[in-house]
């Protein structure tokens, strides 16, 4: 286990309604995968998601352990038990 523990909030969750771009101007492709077609929307905790899961990854190559402060899911509530998961890891919150 590494020296220290990040949370990763990804602000607004999947049931949040509302909360998205402007429509697009054009077709969106990421890593040649086309994600939205010109015109549609991305919704915000979809993109909070994507530079959540980014931000993960690129601690964990740097041996920084990761943990998120909501559920990517959906299904659970995991900022209810935050405190007590970092009680538990022993973790000093800087």
């Amino acid at each position: 286990m590494g020296k220290y523990l990040v949370a990763i909030d990804a602000g607004h969750g999947i049931n949040t309604a509302g909360k998205r771009s402007v429509k697009l101007s054009s077709d969106l492709y990421i890593d040649g995968v086309l994600i939205r077609k010109k015109g549609q929307t991305i919704k915000e905790y979809e993109w909070n998601k994507a530079v959540s899961e980014y931000l993960a990854a690129a601690l964990k190559r740097c041996g920084i352990n990761t943990m998120y402060t909501a559920d990517m899911t959906g299904k659970l509530i995991y900022h209810l038990i935050l405190e007590q998961i970092l009680q538990i890891k022993k973790v000093q919150i800087y």
